[in-house]
């Protein structure tokens, strides 16, 4: 027999069932079409933000390729070492 904690088995359980009670999602019915005279015209809204999605074209100009010549010239063994020595990388307070 093992030797359990008293508590174990009921904070099993109230586990177990809040999961299984809040583990199921319900969708939303539909809504009725409203009339078109009850509509309100609402102001336009402008979303700026980083993370959208642009072209490459459009994206900053602070890229850095090293092929694998630049890499070997490098004279590091780890792709780590490499980047320690990128000038975006060094601590201006070192």
């Amino acid at each position: 027999m093992r030797n359990e904690h008293p508590v174990t088995r009921p904070v099993v359980a109230a586990l177990a069932a809040t999961a299984f009670a809040f583990g199921t999602a319900h969708a939303q019915e539909a809504a009725e079409p409203e009339d078109d005279a009850d509509a309100v015209e609402l102001a336009p809204v402008l979303v700026t933000g980083s993370r959208l999605n642009r072209p490459a074209t459009e994206l900053s100009g602070n890229l850095i390729v090293l092929d694998a010549d630049a890499i070997r010239a490098t004279g590091e063994v780890t792709v780590a070492g490499v980047l320690r020595q990128l000038p975006q990388n060094i601590n201006g307070t070192s």
